[in-house]
C-alpha cells in the first residue's frame, strides 16, 4: 500500500488492548472453514452446514444460542409427480418480493403447499380460498419491485392469510409462463434457511442491548470468503473475548441468512424483534 500510494514515514499504529487480544489466527481459521463450505445460499446443504458451525462456535463460548428459521427467496414449481417445472430466480422467473405469515418452520425442510397463481390484474380471492396455499402474484410491468406484495397484504388488512406469498416478474415468454403456472395440481416449494443468534447477558445493564450483526450466506457462484465468512468469523472472535471478561450491556451476536439473495434474513429478524428495539443502545 505504501508503494502504490507513495506514503512514507507515517506514524506507527499502536494497538489498543482490545485489538491486541484478538487472535488473527482464530479469525482466519474460521474464515477458511466457512469459505471451504463453498457457495452458501438459498437453503442449500452448504448453508445449513455453515449455520451448524456457527451454532457450535457460539455454544462453545457458553452463549445462549437460538436458530431462527425463515423463508428464503428460492421458489420451485412442481407438478403432481414432483417434477420441477419452473424455478425462481431463473431466466423465466425472478422474484419481486416475499411475505410469510409466521407458521412454525422446520429447519432444513422446505415450506411446501398447493400453488395459487394470480396474474397481474386478477381480482383478489376470498381469504378462505388461500388457506394452506402458497400464493404467487405477478408484478405488473414497470411497477416498483415488491408492489404486488404490498397490494396483496393491504387488501387483506395487513395480514397474510396463506402459508406464504411471493411476487414474480415474468420474462418475455409471459403467456407461456402464465399457462404453465395456471395448471391445476401444482405444488410450490420455498426454501427455508435460518438466522443464528447468540446472547451474552450484560453484567451491569442486562436490560439494555448492543447488537453485532454479520451475514454468513454468499452470492450465487461465490464461496463468500469476504463478508460472508469474515463477518461471522469476527462475531465469533468477539464473543470469545467478551465471554471471558463480560460486558456492561447484553450483547446479541446475529449471523444473518438470506442477505446476498434478498435481505430476507434482516427483515425476518427485525420483524421478530421489533418489540425489543427500544432497549438497543447500538447496532454494529
Amino acid at each position: 500500500i505504501e508503494q502504490v500510494l507513495g506514503v512514507r514515514g507515517g506514524p506507527k499504529l499502536t494497538l489498543v488492548p482490545a485489538e491486541a487480544a484478538v487472535s488473527s489466527q482464530e479469525v482466519m481459521k474460521r474464515v477458511t472453514m466457512l469459505a471451504a463450505q463453498g457457495e452458501r445460499n438459498l437453503g442449500n446443504a452448504n448453508e445449513r452446514q455453515a449455520a451448524k458451525q456457527l451454532v457450535g462456535a457460539f455454544s462453545a463460548q457458553g452463549l445462549d444460542v437460538k436458530e431462527l428459521p425463515l423463508v428464503l427467496s428460492n421458489l420451485q414449481i412442481e407438478d403432481a409427480g414432483g417434477n420441477v417445472l419452473l424455478e425462481a430466480p431463473s431466466h423465466q422467473l425472478s422474484l419481486g418480493g416475499l411475505a410469510f405469515h409466521g407458521k412454525e418452520l422446520d429447519l432444513g425442510k422446505a415450506l411446501t403447499g398447493p400453488l395459487l397463481f394470480l396474474p397481474s390484474g386478477t381480482a383478489m380471492p376470498q381469504a378462505t380460498e388461500l388457506l394452506d396455499k402458497i400464493v404467487v402474484v405477478e408484478e405488473a410491468k414497470g411497477a416498483v419491485q415488491g408492489e404486488a406484495i404490498r397490494q396483496f397484504v393491504m387488501h387483506y388488512a395487513g395480514q397474510v392469510p396463506c402459508l406464504a406469498v411471493t411476487s414474480v416478474v415474468l420474462s418475455e415468454e409471459r403467456e407461456e409462463s402464465i399457462n404453465l403456472l395456471s395448471q391445476d395440481g401444482l405444488q410450490a416449494r420455498l426454501a427455508v434457511g435460518e438466522n443464528v443468534m447468540a446472547v451474552l447477558p450484560g453484567i451491569l445493564h442486562p436490560e439494555q442491548e448492543v447488537w453485532l450483526v454479520a451475514h454468513y450466506d454468499s452470492r450465487l457462484g461465490s464461496p463468500g470468503a469476504d463478508l460472508g465468512a469474515s463477518g461471522p468469523a469476527g462475531l465469533v472472535e468477539i464473543a470469545r473475548l467478551f465471554s471471558r471478561q463480560g460486558f456492561p450491556y447484553t450483547l446479541r451476536f446475529i449471523a444473518l441468512d438470506g442477505t446476498d439473495t434478498g435481505l430476507e434474513g434482516a427483515v425476518n429478524f427485525l420483524q421478530r424483534e421489533v418489540s425489543t428495539t427500544k432497549q438497543v443502545r447500538a447496532v454494529l
